[in-house]
């Protein structure tokens, strides 16, 4: 057998034995980070209820991409933005429950990468409130989304972290 007809061989062997070892990955991965606040959860939910306040709170702002630009749409019920680093994405607030939770949509590059998440209050004691952020990226059956699950997760977990 020819050198380069062996070696292409081989190529295509391991190509499909990783795009194989992909669909064996989790078709979706979690991001959870929290935070205690010493303040009510409803001081709290004042201020994260509404999307234009996201600058005060948020670490995906002009903290991390000076360039961000946002919109609003939807009585402020969901936000666009872009920039160098965050890139295309939005976030919806899809439910809420007062004082306590709110349901987000996530969308990442153009709707590449989307994610549910929760926003969670929950009181710890008379003064002080732990706020979760769970965030749970669908990889969908797409291997290479799979192999690129873990790398999102974590610049997902470095950014709210």
């Amino acid at each position: 057998m020819n050198r380069k007809y062996f070696i292409v061989l081989l190529l295509s062997i391991f190509i499909a034995f990783g795009m194989m070892g992909g669909f064996f990955l989790p078709e979706q991965v979690e991001v959870r980070n929290e935070i205690v606040i010493y303040q009510s959860p409803r001081n709290i939910y004042q201020v994260i209820d509404n999307l234009k306040t996201w600058q005060q709170w948020s670490i995906w702002s002009y903290a991390i991409d000076t360039s961000m630009r946002y919109e609003f749409e939807n009585d402020v019920q969901k936000m666009s933005w872009s920039g160098n680093y965050a890139g295309n994405g939005s976030i919806v607030f899809e439910k809420k429950i007062q004082d306590s939770e709110i349901q987000t949509y996530l969308s990442l590059q153009n709707d590449k990468f989307n994610m549910h998440g929760v926003i969670r209050l929950e009181i710890t004691d008379s003064a002080t409130t732990r706020v979760s952020w769970i965030n749970t990226i669908m990889l969908g059956n797409n291997p290479l989304k799979r192999y690129l699950g873990s790398s999102i997760q974590n610049v997902v977990h470095r950014d709210i972290g």
